[in-house]
């Protein structure tokens, strides 16, 4: 029986999507771990200082982990900190986790995977975590304020969170991303997508006790001279946001 906290239709979609890592799609593969990679080095001098100061014993939660490739990158980064993937689909992680951590080259061993709904209540405990991570994720949200509200009870009194690949609006362009949003094979199949200015992202983490900085990520040639027009034209941000002390 499908549990009442979780969408059925957002499981139903991402646990058929596990093509991902077919022989065709290499090439993809590759440059997406090289996004991935642009998005936390964007963060990287708050994430080492973080972690320096607890001599790499970090605990790492990502939510929308998805095929946990983003986790995988850092613990390559952090072997001494201890990682827990949570999607909405289990099965797509239990059958991705091998193939993208050969794909980083880093060993899979101990990664504990959790199925839950972020929209929902998340089944962590209290403080549990240290940093909490979302790639491509937070906007997979049915609510912002909750999840967010979530990560702050389940984070250590100085904890983080960190928000890599955002679904952003820029002002100049805001329609036509709404428009074609409208027409993506998510939208069309029911599951939850939302786009935010970077204003709105700004408010709601303030508003659930976090303090965050936007860390402009233009990656790749193209962006980057376009990054001028970043949060104009386009909008491509890493967000740091620490616990309000």
């Amino acid at each position: 029986m499908d549990s009442p906290d979780v969408r059925t239709s957002d499981r139903a979609f991402y646990a058929g999507s596990v093509g991902y890592f077919d022989a065709e799609n290499k090439s993809h593969i590759i440059s997406h771990l090289d996004v991935v990679k642009s998005y936390i080095s964007a963060v990287s001098d708050s994430l080492e200082q973080f972690c320096r100061a607890r001599g790499g014993n970090v605990r790492f939660l990502e939510l929308g982990a998805g095929t946990c490739l983003t986790s995988l990158s850092l613990r390559k980064i952090y072997p001494q900190a201890s990682f827990t993937c949570a999607d909405i689909s289990l099965s797509r992680m239990q059958l991705l986790l091998g193939k993208a951590a050969d794909l980083v080259g880093v060993h899979a061993n101990g990664i504990e995977l959790a199925e839950c709904d972020m929209s929902n209540k998340l089944p962590f405990e209290n403080e549990q975590f240290d940093i909490v991570i979302f790639d491509a994720s937070l906007h997979h949200s049915c609510n912002i304020w909750l999840t967010l509200a979530e990560c702050r009870r389940i984070l250590a009194p100085d904890g983080a969170v960190a928000a890599l690949r955002e679904q952003y609006l820029a002002p100049l362009t805001a329609g036509y991303a709404l428009r074609r949003l409208l027409r993506t094979k998510e939208v069309q199949s029911g599951v939850a997508e939302n786009a935010f200015l970077k204003e709105q992202y700004a408010y709601y983490f303030a508003a659930n006790g976090f303090v965050p900085t936007f860390h402009s990520v233009t990656p790749g040639a193209r962006w980057r001279m376009l990054s001028p027009l970043n949060g104009l034209l386009f909008s491509k941000w890493s967000i740091w946001a620490p616990v309000t002390r």
